[in-house]
């Protein structure tokens, strides 16, 4: 059994634990489908199974040290979704600005968006505003993956500065199915996430943020996907 380096602990810190469990569990698929493939199956210790289970289902510093005491052959599967390693992606644009959701983007002037309906007193009270002079519109439902999505931008000066789009689903399956689509779609884009939390992913970026995320609202799955200017965060004031 492969050990562990001196300095595991210290390199775990920088894991993203989230991409370790996305490809150990495509590790654990391949070799299971290679037993099948050869007439059988391949087992694991009981223990082994039991600390993967909880790695797997709540992906932390805490679970992988445990996992990891038991499964140290792993360890480059760790290492390399720390920044920099062999998992760790780049992505093909490299910038929020050109992050483009069906036919809107970051920095569109309002005068090429038709049927902007501005958010009522009401709806203000909830969809607060986020700077002085800023203005918020429901705006067209876009195309994007394949599917319709609900449009609300924010606006200074004409310019649209933050997009949010949003889709209900009942189905979970369908739902699972969709924000796969969403995350593959934003990690070819924009690389692997820098921050990720269940139900939550973030690509920050120098001008900017990406950040994909899901909320179970009773028996309904809100799956929402915004993108942020971080200029204008830096250069509008708050109110």
């Amino acid at each position: 059994m492969s050990e562990l380096p001196t300095n595991w602990k210290h390199i775990l810190r920088r894991c993203n634990f989230f991409l370790a469990r996305r490809e150990l569990s495509n590790f654990f698929a391949f070799v299971n489908k290679q037993g099948e493939a050869e007439g059988g199956q391949y087992s694991y210790p009981i223990e082994f199974g039991n600390l993967w289970e909880r790695f797997a289902n709540n992906p932390c510093y805490d679970t992988a040290v445990e996992f990891l005491e038991h499964g140290q052959s792993l360890f480059g599967y760790f290492e390399g979704s720390c920044p920099g390693g062999q998992f760790y992606r780049t992505g093909i644009i490299q910038t929020v600005k050109r992050f483009e959701i069906g036919r809107y983007k970051l920095g569109m002037h309002t005068r090429d968006i038709v049927d902007l309906r501005e958010l009522s007193r009401e709806e203000y009270a909830i969809f607060q505003r986020q700077f002085k002079d800023e203005a918020i519109y429901h705006a067209p439902p876009t195309q994007f993956l394949g599917r319709l999505w609900n449009m609300q931008i924010g606006v200074i000066g004409e310019r649209l500065w933050k997009l949010a789009a949003s889709l209900e689903i009942e189905d979970q399956q369908n739902m699972v199915s969709l924000v796969h689509s969403a995350y593959v779609n934003c990690e070819t884009r924009l690389g692997t996430p820098t921050e990720e939390e269940q139900g939550f992913q973030m690509w920050g970026k120098n001008d900017g943020n990406v950040i994909l995320q899901v909320a179970s609202v009773l028996d309904t799955y809100d799956v929402t996907l915004f993108v942020t200017d971080g200029d204008a965060v830096r250069s509008a004031g708050r109110t």
